[in-house]
């Protein structure tokens, strides 16, 4: 499970890394974006904690709302991160 966890933080990471090069966002970002990409893990992480625990189990609803989260961080930090 581990390695698996692993594996997803670092194609987020690497993903990541890829749409704000493509946006013009300065390699000096680079930990900002990798930072940025970990708490995008987090969020996904405690979703599917939330799906397995019986918090919640509206899967729509989840994953539109976790998608809705990640794209505003995502939008918001990369908005910022290109003009600095």
């Amino acid at each position: 499970m581990r390695a698996m966890t692993e594996g997803v933080r670092a194609d987020l990471i690497a993903d990541s890394w890829s749409l704000a090069q493509s946006v013009g966002v300065h390699r000096k970002h680079y930990n900002r974006v990798a930072l940025i990409a970990e708490f995008l893990h987090a969020q996904v992480l405690a979703a599917g904690e939330a799906m397995l625990e019986g918090r919640f189990t509206d899967t729509e609803m989840v994953a539109i709302e976790l998608a809705a989260m990640a794209d505003a961080t995502i939008q918001e930090a990369l908005s910022r991160l290109s003009t600095a």
